[in-house]
């Protein structure tokens, strides 16, 4: 609708006043909800940092395991894996078979979860 046509489509007050109003209406909300003032975080910790700390704990003791107890292939294997590359764009950069990163990448997660396991255990 041109803006031309606003001020007699204001001035009447049949349905496409009313339509016209409700669109209004609604592009208000939907801006005010998107823009929300939720108040100074000053102070709050970030709970994302406080998981991004535990987890790079957790990686470096799997790193430490990795090193006693994995090949240098199994660790390369992981490593990629960590970092998103899939299970083919680990076989094209080693090169392996897409099946035997796979095999490996089990093995090295199979050896992993035992030794830690183990360190974990109360008997162990």
């Amino acid at each position: 609708m041109p803006t031309s046509a606003w001020t007699g489509l204001l001035a009447s007050d049949g349905p496409e006043r009313k339509e016209f109003m409700r669109a209004i209406d609604a592009v208000k909300k939907r801006t005010q909800r998107s823009r929300k003032f939720t108040g100074t975080l000053d102070g709050v910790a970030d709970p994302r940092e406080i998981d991004r700390n535990g987890l790079d704990d957790d990686r470096e003791i799997v790193r430490q395991v990795a090193e006693e107890v994995l090949t240098d292939r199994q660790q390369r294997i992981l490593q990629l894996s960590l970092e998103g590359w899939t299970v083919q764009q680990i076989a094209d950069e080693l090169p392996l078979a897409p099946e035997r990163v796979s095999d490996e990448k089990y093995k090295a997660i199979r050896k992993l979860r035992d030794h830690l396991a183990d360190r974990t255990s109360p008997r162990g």
